[in-house]
């Protein structure tokens, strides 16, 4: 049972909870809310956010085949899949998936550059201003890579081009 204590920091009542692993006395926003289906409502975590973490490497360093099958498993979900996908899109590009896809039914599910779908069979990828984070448009895995290696330089690539068209 973990032990409660309120201290005031400028004016503001402030509780501390003992952690069950560390015993150490903790703010109360450091232990996650978690929902308990016994009582029906979010209750605090016995350990705080930093013994949390460790727990869960060292349960994962024992049980790592386990793990990974049941990463594989779940990771065959295309409804997870699409909801990985759309917080990565939200979280790197600012976009909604709903915009993702109204990107590739404008560009009909081709690449921007050589209107043609991803010969890897992977999504298209996202392309993007590095600067201002501003998307420019879906391209194929070759194509965004090809801009990422010549570091999203116009003029670097006009004269790849030029060098390729003269030595025909």
């Amino acid at each position: 049972m973990s032990r409660k204590y309120t201290i005031s920091f400028d004016d503001q009542d402030r509780t501390l909870r003992t952690c069950a692993r560390c015993k150490v006395p903790t703010l109360i926003d450091e232990f996650v809310k978690r929902f308990s289906k016994q009582a029906n409502k979010y209750k605090r975590d016995s350990y705080c956010r930093k013994c949390r973490v460790v727990m869960a490497n060292e349960y994962r360093a024992k049980n790592l085949e386990a793990v990974k099958a049941l990463d594989k498993e779940r990771n065959k979900d295309p409804k997870r899949k699409d909801r990985k996908y759309a917080n990565n899109l939200k979280h790197c590009f600012g976009i909604l998936f709903e915009e993702y896809k109204e990107w590739l039914a404008i560009q009909n599910h081709v690449c921007a550059i050589c209107k043609q779908p991803c010969k890897s069979g992977r999504r298209l990828a996202v392309d993007h201003c590095h600067n201002t984070n501003k998307v420019r448009g879906l391209l194929c895995m070759s194509c965004n890579n090809g801009i990422g290696r010549f570091n999203n330089n116009p003029e670097l690539l006009r004269t790849a081009a030029t060098y390729l068209e003269e030595t025909r």
